[in-house]
């Protein structure tokens, strides 16, 4: 028979860049669930997420990535799950973006995932779930998007490797891959002119924009009990964008 998924009451997740688009979504959602959640975040939120105690911190910082853990498990709750989501991105040319500008998205977007693993590993009292959030651009190229594109593709490997090396001390790791998802950067481009909505719809089978809501179930799900069997995926969130060969015409 199988067996009962576990209540999320008494656990506690830390989600990193908390406070906005998927982050936000991600942390309302954990709450709705059960769980104790805390956000680090480089600044508080315009629009707090009810329920969700925030630590202002840098996701890059190791110190700050253990204070965030410190302060879940203060609360009493086990620690359950290690959101990384903080993201960034510095979109231009290869051959003139800066060092600076790919050393500044490689930190964020890459090597401060394997930090918040790393962290939640050291810390761990229990099953623990580490979800990243990857990207499209992890597996389909995009022009003027070389950095980004890169580090995300370093964490789909990265989650690969991480579950094989710590599947045997309970610990689970996945990614989430979102497409074209309808955040307020998202919107934004739109008002300026730098995306376009049909072009995307070309590109994605659903025809339409992804909600930042219907990433984050895919997050709760690989950090629940519901999951307990799944370790090393990047489950696409791209109404079928990384799937599709040549764009949909007539959109």
């Amino acid at each position: 028979m199988p067996s009962e998924p576990v209540s999320p009451q008494g656990q506690a997740v830390v989600v990193t860049g908390g406070g906005r688009g998927i982050g936000a979504a991600t942390a309302a959602a954990l709450v709705t669930a059960g769980y104790h959640v805390v956000s680090l975040d480089l600044t508080r939120a315009d629009r707090p997420v009810p329920g969700v105690t925030t630590v202002i911190g840098d996701v890059t910082s190791t110190d700050d990535l253990r204070r965030a853990v410190r302060t879940a498990q203060q609360s009493g709750a086990r620690l359950a799950g290690m959101v990384a989501n903080a993201g960034m991105n510095r979109p231009g040319p290869i051959a003139t973006l800066s060092d600076d500008d790919w050393d500044a998205v490689l930190a964020v977007d890459l090597t401060a995932v394997m930090r918040s693993a790393r962290v939640a590993y050291e810390h761990r009292d229990g099953p623990l779930s580490v979800v990243a959030v990857s990207s499209y651009s992890g597996s389909m190229a995009l022009a003027n998007r070389t950095a980004y594109g890169a580090a995300k593709g370093g964490v789909n490997s990265l989650v690969r490797h991480l579950a094989v090396e710590w599947a045997a001390d309970g610990v689970r790791v996945n990614a989430v891959a979102p497409g074209f998802i309808d955040t307020e950067l998202a919107q934004r481009a739109r008002a300026l002119g730098l995306q376009s909505e049909a072009t995307v719809r070309a590109r994605v089978p659903m025809d339409r924009y992804g909600r930042p809501d219907e990433v984050a179930d895919a997050v709760c799900y690989l950090v629940g009990d519901r999951a307990s069997y799944i370790t090393g995926t990047v489950l696409a969130v791209d109404g079928g964008a990384s799937i599709l060969g040549l764009p949909l015409e007539g959109r």
